[in-house]
Parts: structure tokens; C-alpha cells; sequence
């Protein structure tokens, strides 16, 4: 699959609103709080067209009993896949079988991993400038890697980190 990113959508946080409640719905009894994280959650920059959604749950050893519920919704699980205290599932458009939604389930104890997606939107959020570098170099990741998820996220950590550590400093 080629990487290819779109102008902001206002659309999104509106794509992002109906599947919140449609999580909701399904997790009503373990959940705390959902939030729109990712590039589409950061207004007026280019993002992969895909919703990146977390949810802060009480327990995530209970979430393993609403697989079925979200495979119902059109998601695949995928369990911790690389983070633990963590599931995800992922869903794709059925004709073209591209991404359109990422879910991020955590347990509430997982603070650090939470605080750190919710801190990253909101820095680039508040600091545009930052914002719009994230999106340049989103752009020549792109160019440079156009079928290579790894290497075009590889490509993104140091960046990352770095909004990280500065997010730290400014919310903290």
C-alpha cells in the first residue's frame, strides 16, 4: 500500500464523532474516555487519510471480550501489537481495503502511553509552526518511502521524540 497523504479534511473530527459513538456503544461498561489522536486530529495539516482513535479503558484484560463486537463494526484485532497494556484493532474500506480507522485501546494505568499521544496533539495543536514542520516532513517520507509504512514511520521518530520531550516541558 502506498503511503499517501490528503489536505486536512474538516470532515475528519466529524468521521472520528460517529465512531466514537459507535465504540461507545460496544464499550460502555469498561470505558473512560475516547479521544481523536494522529495527524487527522490536527487541524490544517496533511495526514494519511485514517482516524486515530484512543480509548482509556478500566481494565484492557476485559477488552479481549468485545473482539467479536468490533469485528461486527468492521475492525481487526490485532492484540497488543507491539505495546503492551495496549490492544489495537484496525479497520479498512471494504472495496479498496485501505485503512480508515486505527483504534488504540489502553488501560487507564498505561498513563505514560496515553499522556504521551494526547500531549503530542495538543503541542503540534497549540504550535503551529511545529505543526507545519511535522507536516513537511511527513510529505518527504512519503516522496521518499511511497510503499514502505515501516520505513516512512521509522522515518518520523525522531521528530516525534523530540515533540515529545517538548510537550513534556510545555504541559508539564
Amino acid at each position: 500500500m502506498n503511503i499517501e497523504l490528503e489536505d486536512y479534511n474538516p470532515n475528519w473530527p466529524k468521521i472520528y464523532l460517529i465512531e466514537k459513538e459507535k465504540l461507545q456503544d460496544i464499550l460502555v461498561q469498561d470505558l473512560i474516555t475516547i479521544h481523536h489522536i494522529g495527524s487527522t486530529a490536527i487541524p490544517n495539516i496533511k495526514a494519511k487519510p485514517i482516524i486515530d482513535i484512543l480509548c482509556v479503558v478500566k481494565n484492557i484484560k476485559d477488552i479481549d471480550r468485545y473482539h467479536s463486537a468490533m469485528e461486527r463494526l468492521g475492525y481487526e484485532g490485532l492484540g497488543e501489537n507491539g505495546i503492551s497494556s495496549r490492544r489495537f484493532f484496525l479497520k479498512r474500506n471494504k472495496n479498496t481495503q485501505k485503512r480508515t480507522h486505527h483504534v488504540h485501546i489502553f488501560d487507564q494505568s498505561a498513563y505514560g502511553q496515553i499522556e504521551r499521544h494526547l500531549d503530542f496533539r495538543d503541542y503540534l495543536r497549540e504550535n503551529p509552526k511545529e505543526a507545519r514542520n511535522y507536516e513537511v516532513l511527513k510529505e518527504k517520507l512519503a516522496q521518499r518511502y511511497p510503499e514502505n509504512r515501516d520505513k516512512y514511520t521509522e522515518g518520523k521518530e525522531a521528530f516525534i521524540k523530540e515533540i515529545e520531550r517538548k510537550a513534556n516541558i510545555y504541559f508539564n
